[in-house]
């Protein structure tokens, strides 16, 4: 159980079936009860939209997204190594990702919105 979700049961009592915990103060590692509140996980997506922490559809925005690990020049750097047939592994280990994020780059999967400079 997350840390959050445990100190609002502990303040509060059992969390309802289905709900959320969500923070007002956008920190999620916070576990102060009088931070947190309850709600769906459509108030969940509204409330990461309202403060700016969502962008729809984040799988459009690269690194605009907040949960993105490359940015547009990392990108473009993995794509020329994969052109120097440098191992999927090794550019993996560089840029501190899998290597199946990798593979997606490299099949047009992801990033695929990104053209080539």
């Amino acid at each position: 159980m997350l840390a959050h979700r445990v100190s609002w049961e502990l303040a509060n009592g059992p969390i309802p079936e289905g709900m959320c915990v969500l923070h007002h103060c956008d920190v999620r590692s916070c576990v102060n009860p009088h931070h947190l509140f309850l709600g769906t996980n459509k108030d969940n997506t509204c409330d990461a939209i309202t403060k700016g922490r969502w962008v729809y559809p984040p799988h459009l925005y690269g690194e605009g997204n907040g949960f993105a690990k490359l940015t547009e020049q990392d990108v473009h750097e993995i794509r020329a190594m994969l052109a120097r047939k440098v191992p999927q592994g090794v550019i993996a280990k560089k840029y501190k990702v899998h290597r199946s994020t990798i593979r997606l780059i490299e099949v047009g999967k992801n990033w695929s919105w990104l053209k080539e400079v």
